[in-house]
Parts: C-alpha cells; structure tokens; sequence
C-alpha cells in the first residue's frame, strides 16, 4: 500500500506531466508549419517566433528535467525494492552462505 506521500508524489507527477505534454502538443502547430515567408515582412515575422519559441522551450527545459529526474529515481527505487523482495524470497531457499549471497540480503 502506498504512503500518502506517495500518493500525492504520483498526483503531483501527474499533474506536471499532464502539463509538459500539453504544452508539447500546443506546439506542434507551430513545429509542423511549412510556411517560410514570401517577403521580409513575413521573414521577419517568423524569426520573432521563432525567438519567443526558442524562450518559451528554454523555459520549460527545467520542467522537463525535473520530470525526467523524478522518474529515474522512481525507477532506480523501485528497481531496487523488487531486487530486495526477489533476494528475501530466494535467500531462504539457498543455503551456501556464501559472502555473495549474504550480500544480497
């Protein structure tokens, strides 16, 4: 059973993720836009874009860092406890004694 830390640590990851992804999808429009400006005007027009684009994807870099970050821990951990259980339940079962095996324990 999970903590209630835990808990609020999987709504609050949710909840950030749910953002980073729908801020991915409301740039697609912008990423899959062939349009490459028929004058200076319009040249112009998309440098400046493209800047605010450049700025609100650094922006969010944090996000998705923090994200990433969060997850390899809770991978790492829970790697880590389903080694422990898998070791408790065979550890019994052998009875070498050996150093390694102790080890694992």
């Amino acid at each position: 059973m999970l903590s209630p830390l835990a808990v609020l640590e999987v709504y609050q990851f949710a909840r950030d993720s749910d953002a980073a992804e729908a801020w991915l999808v409301a740039q697609d429009a912008y990423l899959n836009n062939k349009d490459l400006g028929d004058n200076l005007d319009a040249v112009e027009n998309l440098l400046k874009r493209h800047e605010a684009f450049e700025k609100a994807a650094l922006a969010q870099e944090e996000r998705f860092l923090a994200l990433e970050r969060l997850t390899t821990v809770r991978i790492y951990h829970t790697y880590l406890r389903l080694t422990r259980l898998v070791l408790h339940a065979v550890a019994p079962a052998c009875a070498c004694h050996q150093p390694v095996c102790m080890l694992m324990i």
